[in-house]
């Protein structure tokens, strides 16, 4: 990969039923080449890192990247962009937009993930197909009244839904959408309302559920996880119990499967 064309665009939260149900629409029949994250954020003032329009209150934010392997895949890149993005700045104005080629290296910075970690509570899932109602249902559990620092739907599908012959017992990705949602412990008291939005959103989401999540997602150990359907956690257990029967490398690896 030479390149990526990457950044984000913006709108106001009130605008998100217009645009995220254009974003899911594209997503559908997105190119491999393409991944993108859909985001209701509250993101608090941080001078000098992060441009006042997008702490000003609740907004809507499309990031993601598309990889362009070769220079002579830069024109084939473009239109992707354009097909992607063209709708989306057509239907209402954004009021941030960083889209752009840039060298891979630009890619960590794309999601504006703090540079240092930071307390929070966290919930998330791995989603089937949403129509247009789901959609909306999810997006007002997630709007304005939220106490959350960011409410994600990460479109999966293209590559990440092909099995790899050398990818072990975790091959690919099942399901349309990985959602994650995450709190700012900025007091001893937003806990108990962070943890009350995250049940609330995984009770209007649990229709939709794949009942399935991705490891690295699932950083709360007492939400239901489940990685590996049944045919692969009995391979996994066998390999467990030949290699490191003491478990010894187990740490948040349940040995045991926990269905949701």
């Amino acid at each position: 990969m030479v390149h990526v064309i990457t950044g984000q665009i913006t709108w106001k939260a009130s605008d998100a039923a217009v645009i995220a149900t254009l974003w899911k629409k594209w997503t559908e029949t997105a190119p491999a080449e393409a991944t993108t994250s859909l985001r209701m954020l509250n993101l608090p003032p941080v001078p000098g890192m992060l441009p006042e329009v997008l702490t000003s209150g609740q907004i809507l934010m499309i990031d993601g990247a598309i990889s362009v392997s070769t220079p002579g895949d830069l024109d084939a890149a473009h239109q992707i962009l354009d097909d992607f993005l063209g709708p989306l700045r057509g239907a209402i104005e954004p009021i941030f937009d960083s889209w752009a080629v840039a060298p891979p290296a630009a890619l960590p910075h794309t999601h504006l993930d703090p540079p240092f970690p930071v307390p929070s509570v966290s919930d998330h899932l791995v989603l089937d197909y949403l129509d247009d109602l789901a959609l909306g249902r999810i997006l007002d559990a997630a709007g304005a009244q939220s106490s959350l620092l960011m409410f994600e739907l990460r479109q999966l599908g293209g590559r990440l839904a092909e099995p790899s012959i050398t990818g072990g017992a975790f091959d690919r990705v099942r399901g349309s959408f990985s959602y994650f949602g995450v709190g700012l412990l900025a007091t001893p008291e937003s806990r108990e309302n962070i943890v009350a939005d995250l049940a609330a959103l995984r009770g209007v989401m649990s229709p939709w559920s794949t009942g399935f999540t991705l490891p690295t997602f699932a950083e709360n150990a007492a939400a239901p996880q489940r990685t590996l359907d049944d045919a692969a956690f009995a391979r996994a257990a066998v390999l467990r119990a030949n290699i490191d029967p003491t478990g010894i490398f187990a740490h948040d690896i349940s040995p045991v499967r926990a269905d949701s």
